[in-house]
């Protein structure tokens, strides 16, 4: 994974829970130091990712399903994965495609 970028697209419906499902796989990693893994956001949305994750993380542990992010807002989610032998880049792009309601 040297220089390596891996980017995975997450495709559904508004309010389908992408960016939930996103959320708790970042936090699962993110506590995983112990084990030699270290996930962190990167990149010049590096903030609004963080704020993003926790945000969302949040709402869905308080027990609500967490509003969906608009179009316009942020779709791609930039972390860098580092473990004990190798590193890359990890994308997330959060497309939605219609409404649930649809």
């Amino acid at each position: 994974m040297n220089d390596s970028q891996i980017k995975i697209a997450i495709v559904g419906m508004a309010g389908s829970g992408k960016t939930v499902l996103i959320s708790t796989l970042a936090n699962t990693l993110s506590q995983m130091e112990d084990k030699g893994i270290i996930l962190s956001p990167t990149g010049k949305n590096c903030s609004q990712t963080l704020q993003c994750v926790q945000e969302k993380l949040k709402q869905f542990n308080s027990g609500k399903w967490p509003s969906s992010i608009p179009s316009d807002e942020l779709s791609h989610l930039k972390w860098e994965l580092t473990t004990k032998t190798n590193a890359a880049t990890v994308r997330f792009a959060n497309f939605t495609v219609g409404t649930a309601a649809e």
